[in-house]
């Protein structure tokens, strides 16, 4: 309860609860214990669900049931398979591209990462980015919301848990440009640095693998459900 901003007298911690009836203090302490459990309950349920709302307006006791076993968070994570798949669809190479981690970068072939965003307006649904860079260097904000026309009233944050699962479908570690759960939804921002690489080495839905891409190649996937551009955003 301290941590939460509530005062707790040393007579309460210490107070019979076994007495009856309680008395006036043990009843408002009491109150504030069930409103911190439920403030708790909804900081730790806020990335399992799309609109608080509901939440923060129904008091009823199945809450906490019905946010835990909402057909959503069954998902599982995607695999490999899945994103040979979309390599194979796409036109963008088979399966003898997946290799296990390379030792160390080559003058026209790098490993890369893939970081996954989630842009924040306060006019509209978040929106997805995958800005994919060398795994040396790091994202330039400055330069990537200037490039992608953001508001100052936006907010740009890493993705959560649930939006890695629900709209990217990968853990951290394991998230590449392609085979994406919500591909139509995010954007994948390739940085110009790459632009002269043969080959770059992109995550492959498994830790400890990748698989081989041509940037040239993936900018030009002529396709309805994958939108690639390529802007200056790492330093």
């Amino acid at each position: 309860m301290v941590s939460l901003g509530q005062i707790m007298e040393k007579e309460q911690q210490c107070s019979d609860w076994g007495l009856r009836p309680l008395s006036p203090a043990q009843i408002k302490y009491a109150a504030e214990d069930a409103l911190c459990a439920r403030r708790l309950f909804l900081y730790f349920v806020a990335d399992l669900v799309t609109q608080l709302d509901p939440l923060i307006c129904d008091n009823h006791i199945w809450g906490p049931w019905l946010v835990r076993e909402r057909p959503r968070d069954q998902l599982m994570f995607l695999q490999e398979s899945n994103v040979l798949a979309a390599v194979e669809a796409l036109g963008l190479g088979s399966k003898d591209g997946f290799l296990p981690l390379p030792a160390e970068n080559t003058p026209s072939a790098v490993l890369v990462k893939t970081v996954a965003l989630v842009i924040h307006s306060p006019e509209s649904d978040p929106s997805y980015v995958a800005v994919v860079i060398d795994i040396t260097r790091t994202i330039n904000m400055t330069q990537l919301t200037q490039s992608m026309c953001i508001s100052h009233e936006s907010h740009i944050a890493l993705a959560s848990n649930a939006d890695l699962l629900h709209v990217f479908g990968y853990g951290r570690g394991c998230i590449g440009p392609v085979g994406l759960r919500q591909q139509c939804q995010v954007t994948i921002i390739l940085d110009t640095a790459l632009m002269d690489m043969e080959v770059i080495y992109c995550g492959a839905g498994t830790l400890g693998r990748v698989v081989a891409l041509s940037p040239r190649a993936l900018m030009d996937v002529k396709s309805d459900c994958i939108f690639v551009c390529s802007h200056a955003v790492s330093q």
